[in-house]
């Protein structure tokens, strides 16, 4: 019947060499039951971004299952912010969601942190404090580079090396960097925790 047609025409787009095509499949994917989540996981090893991104929006749409969001996790790092934002969106609704964006947070790359931040946003209390511990060690660090960068400002009668002004400038460079995850980390902790990080 009707279920059966659907199954093959969104098995022809699933299989087209188009990503335009696959993306659209999984699009199909998430308005219905046809799709299941070992189907579907495979599409987010795809070669287009727009291809990963509909695959983390259809199994978003999955019942809840752990492993399922470990591989939503795993998107947070995925080289296409456009597929990282769909998977903190995914994770933001998952009931195990929170628990995998605070291992990318804790273990990921500098990228998986931020994607995570936007996933943890509005999260639950010990969410909210894996944030603030995580934003704390930022904090420190960022004052760990301030002191070294002052102390390769100190006064000489000579003018600084190329090798100083650039170390100088990769200092100040990761101290902002630092400072600009701590202000992320306060926007996902809300008001009250972001007023006593601050406070820090």
């Amino acid at each position: 019947g009707e279920t059966q047609e659907a199954a093959r025409a969104i098995s022809t787009l699933l299989g087209d060499l188009n990503p335009i095509s696959r993306a659209a499949g999984l699009e199909a994917c998430r308005d219905t039951a046809i799709c299941g989540p070992d189907r579907l996981l495979v599409f987010l090893e795809d070669d287009a971004a727009g291809v990963r991104r509909e695959a983390v929006r259809a199994l978003a749409s999955q019942p809840d299952d752990s492993g399922l969001d470990r591989r939503l996790s795993e998107c947070l790092e995925d080289p296409d912010p456009r597929v990282r934002d769909e998977a903190a969106a995914a994770l933001r609704q998952r009931e195990g969601g929170a628990r995998e964006a605070v291992r990318v947070l804790q273990s990921g790359s500098a990228r998986g942190q931020e994607a995570a931040l936007k996933a943890l946003r509005g999260a639950s209390a010990a969410a909210r404090g894996a944030i603030l511990e995580w934003a704390v060690a930022r904090i420190e660090e960022a004052r760990q580079l301030r002191t070294w960068q002052a102390g390769l400002s100190v006064q000489s009668s000579q003018p600084d090396s190329l090798e100083i002004q650039f170390l100088r400038h990769r200092l100040r460079s990761l101290r902002e960097h630092r400072e600009s995850e701590v202000v992320q980390a306060l926007e996902a902790l809300g008001s009250g925790d972001a007023l006593r990080l601050a406070a820090r």
